[in-house]
C-alpha cells in the first residue's frame, strides 16, 4: 500500500560517486530524476520505503498468534499496540512489547528488518478475536542512508540509465509487441530489466504477469 510517494531513495551526491562521472554533472536535473525514478520504484513495489508514522486497526481472527502490518520494516519499539474489543481504545488494554534489553516478559515480538514483512507475534496464546479491536500505532520505513544497498543501486541505475537517454536523445521506452490474434499491444519498458528485478525483491505480493 503506498501511502506517500518516495522522492530521495538517493541522493545526487551519492549518484555523482555510483556514476563516477557518466550522465550529467546538473546536480538540479540528477535530483529531478532521482525524485521521478524513487516515486516510481514506490508504484512498482506498491509500498512506501521512507520511515513514516501509521495507526492501523487490525482484525483479531482468534486463532493465530501473529498481525500483519501493512507497512514494514517496522521500527521497534512501536509507539503503541491496544486491544479494545468496543473499539474504544481510550479505555482499552495496553500491550507492552517484549524486548530482550527492556522487558523480557512483554506480550508481543515485533520482527524488525525488511524480512519481517510487518509481522507482530502475540507472544502467549492468540489475538482476541474482533472487528477492528486492535490498534497498532508505529513508525516504519528506513532514514535517510539507510535504504537496503540493492534498492539504492537500482535506483542508481535506472537514474543512470535516464540521463544517457537525454544525453543520446531516447525518451519514452514503449514498444509494440505482436499479440495474439496478430492485435498489437504496448508494453512498458521503462525499467531496465535488471533494475525491475532487483525492485521485484522488495515488491507487497506476487508479481503478476
Amino acid at each position: 500500500m503506498v501511502d506517500t510517494l518516495d522522492t530521495a531513495i538517493t541522493t545526487a551526491a551519492d549518484f555523482a560517486i555510483f556514476a563516477k562521472g557518466r550522465g550529467s554533472l546538473d546536480t538540479d536535473r540528477i535530483a529531478q530524476i532521482i525524485v521521478d525514478v524513487s516515486g516510481k520504484a514506490s508504484i512498482r513495489c506498491d509500498r512506501t520505503f521512507v520511515s513514516t508514522g501509521h495507526t492501523e486497526y487490525l482484525d483479531g481472527c482468534g486463532c493465530s498468534d501473529d498481525l500483519y502490518v501493512q507497512h514494514w520494516p517496522v521500527t521497534s519499539p512501536v509507539t503503541s499496540l491496544k486491544v479494545d474489543s468496543t473499539r474504544n481504545f481510550g479505555t482499552g488494554t495496553d500491550y507492552t512489547e517484549d524486548r530482550v534489553t527492556v522487558d523480557e516478559h512483554g506480550q508481543f515480538v515485533v520482527y524488525t528488518g525488511e524480512s519481517g514483512k510487518g509481522r507482530i507475534r502475540k507472544t502467549s496464546g492468540v489475538w482476541p478475536a474482533g472487528v477492528r479491536n486492535i490498534e497498532v500505532q508505529y513508525t516504519a520505513g528506513y532514514s535517510a542512508g539507510s535504504y537496503p544497498a540493492p534498492l539504492v543501486k537500482a535506483v542508481h541505475q535506472q537514474v543512470l540509465y535516464e540521463l544517457m537517454g537525454e544525453r543520446q536523445g531516447f525518451h519514452g521506452r514503449t514498444a509494440k509487441q505482436t499479440a495474439g490474434g496478430g492485435g498489437l499491444d504496448l508494453v512498458d519498458l521503462y525499467w531496465l530489466p535488471k533494475v525491475a528485478d532487483a525492485l521485484d525483491e522488495f515488491r507487497r505480493g506476487q508479481l503478476v504477469g
